[in-house]
């Protein structure tokens, strides 16, 4: 693995602060603010741990003593625990249990939360059978879910599995259909002699379209699912979401900080105002930026202070278990960055495309410059092979033509040349469409090594929709058996591709938009997954790669990213992996495990400085430029 040094000049405010972030006045200012945030989380702990004795009865399930002791003795309890909820119709594993025990203890305490699992661990069924206990203590509701469109039929699924007889109100459908849905809302169901609302399961979207109904009722409680839809505290969503009325107020999110610290300040902001009403003070104390690229023993230091006292602060607010803490029957999950060679059209494009940005930046418009049709003749003339000079002078004069270059025109190259050429793309055969690209190269023989063996299934994830039908000709040359799952397909086409892709041993490929299928999926029927190219937010590519690696997984499962060799590939991955050491360090050292006890302020200096270095990949480097040795494939194909 890489090792990134720690960094920092020290972690008070910018100078350009009216110039007091080197002041002692400053600092001292800074520490005393903080301070007050502990103290009131602090005030909170306590609330909430004098809740949880007064309501010892109900918050202590049958088995927990039995638990408690099992697990001294080193006996496994990650088992299915016999806590029983009236309307739960499933059976809730241990730790599964502890979550509605936190979610119930934080409602009766007035309290807000962020339930921040990770992906794969049944945040929705704990939701479930938390609204069911509450439909037990007489809750009557009315209860709002806003969810991501593709996760929208799985909730209503799941409510089907696992509580059949509460009642849902599934809000989508054309304008008309809504209109006969919304006086369903205050109608009261019986359940024997408990009555309730409905549950009322929409969008985000169509929250959006229609929030003044929405904005009408007073919810008693309101879940947010993907929670971190919300982290721009200055988009449109999330100012509506925060003018929703509502009782009680729960996140879901497996990603609670993707890119920066005020993202992290956005989710408190909306769970608990009160508290989090600073962001400005919030994000600069919490500055990170400073002190995650050096050595020196004082910034070190100094980011262990930050770190130890955000974790304080987010301790009451936040349960995230991690699947290594309560899943330990899961199978061996193996990941891999694989840094691929670039083919030769993918060189000379990149060759070209660099030296014209160059040009246009310094406003070189000199009268012995190429022109773009004497660039574009010059490397006709240039070319040694006709077919691919065809090809390539095809691409490159389309660049020339273009207004301007971005860095799109790069992801483009490195991902595949024909993404620049719709035309060319139709016109090649498969060899050149493999050979054309260095990803496609070390893939195909990935693949066709991997698939030889019956029972490995694949998804394949990618940014682009056009790289997916670049890859939809590549496994027909091949005849591999695929469907595709992607934003621009109808619901019910996607629906059906999934059933296919999980049902049928023949379908080995899932092609996949990153975006579309990232999200709500289970797709246990597959051991791997590709990454084609990365997002600039490291966790939406996390939460694809998670799509096959759940509870119920039996198979060991590899995951590959595949990153194109000195392009902007590799900068993606390098700011990806300085926002995966922010999250790692804020949020999975804190052991927000919902026990409130006292923290210790002894955080380890080594094990921060491990966390702030990188993740788990195994960063593997493709030797060969013409393709991939058998001692490297060997190693790549190698599960458990």
């Amino acid at each position: 693995m890489e090792n990134i040094e720690l960094a920092a000049e020290g972690y008070g405010p910018s100078e350009d602060n009216e110039g007091k972030s080197n002041s002692s006045d400053a600092v001292t200012k800074k520490l005393k603010k903080a301070d007050d945030y502990l103290e009131k989380c602090a005030r909170y702990k306590d609330f909430i741990m004098k809740t949880l004795a007064e309501n010892s009865r109900m918050l202590e399930t049958p088995d927990a003593s039995r638990m408690r002791s099992e697990k001294r003795n080193g006996v496994d309890t990650e088992q299915t625990s016999e806590y029983h909820i009236p309307y739960f119709m499933g059976k809730l594993r241990c730790y599964q249990v502890e979550g509605v025990k936190w979610l119930k203890n934080h409602d009766l305490a007035g309290l807000n939360g962020i339930l921040a699992d990770d992906m794969g661990l049944g945040k929705t069924v704990q939701c479930i059978a938390f609204l069911c206990d509450l439909i037990r203590e007489d809750v009557v509701g009315p209860f709002c879910i806003v969810v991501p469109c593709a996760t929208l039929d799985n909730w209503e699924n799941e409510f089907k599995r696992f509580a059949p007889k509460i009642p849902i109100n599934v809000y989508r459908g054309s304008k008309e259909e809504r209109k006969k849905l919304v006086p369903l809302w205050t109608q009261i169901h019986y359940l024997g002699s408990k009555k309730c609302y409905p549950i009322v399961i929409s969008n985000y979207e169509l929250v959006k379209v229609d929030k003044a109904l929405f904005k009408r009722i007073e919810w008693r409680f309101l879940i947010l699912d993907e929670g971190h839809r919300i982290k721009n505290c200055k988009s449109v969503t999330r100012n509506l979401m925060k003018e929703l009325r509502s009782s009680g107020r729960l996140l879901l999110t497996g990603t609670p900080v993707q890119n920066n610290i005020e993202e992290l300040w956005s989710l408190l902001n909306f769970v608990v105002p009160e508290l989090f009403f600073d962001k400005e003070w919030f994000q600069e104390y919490f500055d990170f930026g400073s002190v995650m690229r050096s050595s020196d023993t004082s910034a070190v230091e100094a980011c262990k202070q930050i770190v130890e006292r955000i974790h304080d602060i987010l301790d009451p607010f936040i349960l995230r278990r991690m699947k290594s803490d309560v899943e330990q029957q899961l199978p061996r999950k193996k990941d891999f960055v694989v840094r691929t060679p670039l083919s030769k059209l993918q060189v000379q494009l990149l060759k070209e495309v660099k030296a014209l940005q160059e040009e246009r930046s310094h406003g070189q418009q000199k009268k012995n410059a190429y022109s773009p049709e004497k660039k574009f003749r010059r490397l006709s003339r240039s070319s040694g092979n006709d077919s691919i000079a065809n090809s390539k002078n095809s691409m490159i004069k389309k660049f020339l033509s273009c207004g301007r270059l971005c860095p799109m025109t790069f992801r483009h190259i490195a991902n595949h040349p024909y993404l620049l050429n719709e035309i060319e793309c139709e016109r090649a055969t498969g060899s050149n469409l493999i050979n054309s690209s260095g990803k496609l190269i070390v893939m195909d023989k990935l693949l066709t090594s991997m698939l030889k063996e019956d029972g490995h299934k694949v998804l394949i994830f990618s940014q682009f929709v056009e790289m997916i039908y670049i890859l939809e000709r590549y496994c027909e040359y091949r005849s591999f058996p695929y469907r595709c799952y992607h934003g621009q397909m109808p619901a019910s086409f996607r629906a059906v591709a999934l059933r296919e892709f999980n049902d049928n041993p023949e379908i080995v490929i899932l092609l996949l938009s990153t975006r579309a299928g990232g999200l709500g999926l289970n797709l246990m029927a597959a051991d791997t997954v590709v990454m084609f190219d990365s997002d600039w937010n490291p966790q939406c590519d996390n939460q694809a790669m998670d799509r096959c690696y759940r509870i119920g997984q039996e198979k060991p499962v590899n995951t590959y990213r595949l990153v194109a060799r000195g392009t902007i590939d590799e900068i993606m991955l390098e700011r990806a992996s300085g926002k995966q050491r922010l999250e790692v360090a804020v949020v999975e050292a804190g052991k927000f495990n919902g026990r409130l006890q006292k923290r210790s302020n002894t955080l380890d200096t080594n094990e921060l400085i491990r966390l702030l270095a990188g993740t788990d990949f195994d960063r593997f480097v493709v030797s060969c430029k013409g393709g991939i040795s058998d001692a490297e494939l060997k190693h790549l194909l190698s599960r458990g």
